[in-house]
């Protein structure tokens, strides 16, 4: 990323996989946002 370009993006787009709460944290430090469902067990009374 920051090889690439001489920056880091300002969003990216992650697999929920990868929205741990370490990386999380990675990227708050950067300044850099992240989509995605938040971290947790879904509610279960949410209609798919």
């Amino acid at each position: 990323m920051k090889e690439d370009t001489g920056f880091y993006p300002e969003f990216v787009h992650v697999y929920r996989i990868y929205r741990t709460i370490k990386t999380r944290a990675w990227c708050k430090e950067k300044g850099i946002r992240m989509s995605g469902l938040p971290l947790g067990i879904p509610p279960s009374n949410l209609s798919k």
